[in-house]
This record gives structure tokens, sequence and C-alpha cells, in this order.
């Protein structure tokens, strides 16, 4: 039995690889008119295109953010991290050192800042246009998850909202002198949810899900980092 079980379990597995690589994604997410398809480059260009750049990664310290801030070391950028915790800052500058391509050409810096308040986020920008550093490229991964049992932040906003919103929009205001010509700016975020996930759910009171299910609260997200800014 358990071996017809793992027969269904791969064959549905494969099924629906099939699916997901015929579906037309193109139809559901039509490609950005100005940047079109993007395509995967080979390391050596790669490194063509990095080497002598500098790229700013905040929220660089871990997931995502670090590693865009170890792959852009790796082909041959310089690159200031900015993340919350300073053990993880100095482990990555070690990684990125460490796989530098042109050690003697780059540098590394990082921040160990909280962007949770309006004020830890003017901090930085200070300090950044303070060294006057310029930014060929900017990538903003800053984030968390919901934390129902401290919620809010210093300000008194949701700390999702502090940092996925706030603090990327409050960054990229300050730095601007600092981009240089055609600089390019990258904010990762799941921007498009609109789906109530039921591990949520026990943070929305009753009444409130009544209202979303009625369609009278406009613009609802169970999750408040999953916004739609675009």
């Amino acid at each position: 039995q358990m071996i017809n079980i793992r027969n269904q379990v791969v064959f549905l597995t494969f099924v629906l690889a099939v699916v997901v690589e015929a579906w037309p994604w193109d139809k559901w997410f039509p490609l950005d008119p100005s940047v079109g398809d993007v395509t995967q480059v080979s390391a050596d260009d790669l490194t063509d295109r990095l080497r002598g750049k500098t790229a700013l990664v905040v929220g660089g310290t871990d997931g995502i953010g670090r590693g865009c801030a170890i792959a852009m070391a790796q082909a041959g950028a310089s690159v200031v991290i900015v993340g919350h915790s300073p053990t993880k800052a100095h482990a990555v500058l070690g990684n990125m050192s460490a796989i530098a391509q042109f050690p003697q050409e780059q540098k590394f810096k990082a921040y160990s800042v909280d962007l949770l308040t309006v004020k830890g986020g003017l901090g930085l920008t200070a300090q950044l246009n303070g060294n006057k550093t310029r930014f060929d490229y900017v990538i903003l991964t800053v984030g968390m998850w919901p934390n129902s049992k401290e919620p809010l932040s210093g300000d008194g906003l949701d700390k999702v909202i502090s940092l996925d919103v706030v603090a990327r929009y409050l960054v990229f205001r300050e730095i601007v002198p600092l981009l240089n010509p055609g600089a390019r700016v990258m904010s990762v975020l799941a921007s498009g949810w609109r789906r109530i996930f039921w591990r949520d759910a026990k943070s929305i009171t009753a009444d409130r899900m009544k209202e979303i299910a009625a369609g009278k609260v406009e613009g609802h997200y169970s999750l408040p980092e999953m916004l739609g800014t675009a």
C-alpha cells in the first residue's frame, strides 16, 4: 500500500511539473514592456557588467539579500550591506571577502541598523550620504513576517509595514543623490498576493472577516507585507 501511495505521489508530481511548464504564464503575468524577457547570463558576462560597480543591498545579511550580496561580490562588484544583526553582517562580510574575484579592487562594508523606525532609517541614510559612496545598483530585500506577540514598532506601526513599505521608501528617497547615472533599483517583495492564510486568520477579528468576505474592505491583505504597492 505504501508503494502505491508513493507511486501516486510521484505521478501527481510529474503531472504538476508538466502543467506548470506548459501553462501560458505570459497571459497571466505579461512581460514588462521596457525590461522584456530577462535571460540568464554567464558568469563571465556578469563579471563584465558588475566589475567596477558598487551595489547597496538593504537586507543583505540574510535570505535573498545575502545571496544577492555574495553573488555580486563573486562577480566583481563592491558591495555595501545593511542588516539588523551585527553578527550576521560580520559573517556576510567574511563571505564576500573570501569569494571576491578582484580583492584588490573591491570594497565591502556593512551597516547594522534598526530600520523599524523612521529615526533608524534616517540614521542609516545620514551615514550613507556622509560617506558619499555612490551606487550603481540598489537592492531592497529587507522585510519580516508578522509578529503576533509584538506587532508594533517604536513608531506605533505594524512592524511589517515599517520594514516592507516605510523603510524601503525612506531609504530610497534619501539616497537618490548617491545614485550614479543609469543606476538600477530592484525591490524584492511579494506585492501581489491577496489571499488570506488560515494561520493568519487568528489575528483578524470575526467581524473583520465578515467584512472581508462581503467585499466591504477595499484592498485588504492578510499579510501586511504583501501590499499591492506597485
